[in-house]
């Protein structure tokens, strides 16, 4: 991996040059703008805290099916890794020593068959959905713009946790490198038809299974436990550590919080799998502009 100390030129000139600062810039504030109302409100949210963490905690999941959940995901994650491991020779697809169809095993079957699993489960259990993850079919549109909404307020203090964290990693002298899917993404040698398909497993896929997983399931068995922000802490460093990669570990962490705040505020899995999705369309689509910087 090599470091410009540059932009590329398509970002400096032109129409884009000037569109990516700004829309940057419209997300940091409009974000500090929700932060701004929610802090005018914080004593109507603060008033139904509690009913809210009771409502979590009132989920039917128990350690038993939160056990099967994770011993499945670790057998289909072995299989996934054997089938990425078949495919070990490099392909003339991508910049990566795997070939594009063990990519394509490895992360579909994973993120389907994890999804299969629960949704088994459900059925077996006689779990509705709302009954699971609290979402009424009415509630479709609001429950996604609050996501939105949500995503929006969680940016600006993330952006300051990530700095923060960088610049320690930095100091400290640890190597920053993006993640192999990462580094496959942004590859100019790889083909546009694995980066689409990355792009709609990270927008489509992932956040749907690892919601389920880390907020629908395990946050409400660890809140009966716990105290919700011990709670929120530790679903959130689980989630981060599963990602194995140390220069995100902070900031995925704090994601995370954001995602588990927005499903006990609106007691609707829906909030977070929208935050979720938007969090990977907005991170892929900042690694097509400034993708050439970490090349």
């Amino acid at each position: 991996m090599q470091e410009l100390t540059t932009l590329p030129d398509s970002l400096t000139t032109g129409p884009l040059g000037i569109l990516a600062p700004l829309l940057m810039a419209a997300f940091f504030f409009g974000g500090v703008a929700i932060d701004l109302l929610l802090l005018r409100r914080r004593g109507e949210l603060k008033t139904g805290w509690q009913s809210r963490i009771a409502f979590l905690r009132a989920r039917p999941w128990t350690w038993h099916d939160a056990l099967l959940v994770m011993a499945s995901l670790v057998m289909l994650y072995g299989i996934a890794s054997a089938l990425y491991a078949i495919g070990g020779e490099t392909s003339p697809d991508t910049t990566a020593d795997v070939h594009p169809a063990s990519l394509i095993a490895e992360t579909l079957f994973f993120q389907v068959a994890g999804l299969g699993v629960i949704v088994i489960l459900m059925r077996r259990r006689g779990f509705t959905w709302r009954r699971a993850f609290g979402h009424e079919g009415a509630r479709f549109h609001r429950d996604a713009l609050q996501g939105a909404g949500f995503y929006l307020a969680a940016m600006p203090p993330l952006a300051v946790l990530s700095l923060t964290y960088g610049m320690i990693l930095h100091a400290a002298g640890v190597p920053v490198a993006p993640q192999e899917a990462i580094d496959i993404f942004i590859s100019p040698d790889t083909a546009l038809w694995i980066k689409i398909y990355l792009t709609a497993l990270a927008i489509l896929v992932a956040p749907i299974v690892e919601e389920l997983c880390f907020r629908g399931i395990l946050l409400p068995i660890i809140a009966r436990h716990a105290s919700p922000l011990s709670s929120i802490l530790l679903v959130s460093m689980l989630f981060a550590l599963i990602h194995f990669h140390v220069p995100s570990l902070v900031p995925l962490a704090g994601i995370a919080a954001a995602f588990s705040l927005a499903y006990i505020q609106t007691g609707s899995l829906l909030t977070p799998i929208v935050m979720h999705a938007i969090f990977n369309a907005v991170s892929l689509g900042v690694l097509l502009l400034f993708g050439e910087m970490l090349v």
